[in-house]
C-alpha cells in the first residue's frame, strides 16, 4: 500500500477480521514490540485470543 493509498481505520480492522489467527498473533506481536517496547506474555496472547473469541467482559 502506497503512502497516496492509506487505509482507514475500518479498512484495517476488516483486514485483521480477515486474517488467520497465527498472523493476528504476529501482527499483535509485531505492535506490542513497535509501539510498547516489548513482546506480548504468553499470558497477554491468551487474552487477546479469548477477546477475540468471546468479546472482552469489561465492555
Amino acid at each position: 500500500m502506497t503512502n497516496n493509498n492509506k487505509m482507514t481505520a475500518d479498512q484495517l480492522l476488516k483486514a485483521i477480521d480477515e486474517m488467520d489467527n497465527g498472523e493476528r498473533i504476529k501482527l499483535f506481536k509485531i505492535l506490542a514490540v513497535k509501539h510498547y517496547g516489548r513482546e506480548l506474555t504468553i499470558e497477554e496472547i491468551a487474552k487477546l485470543n479469548y477477546e477475540a473469541m468471546y468479546g472482552n467482559e469489561d465492555e
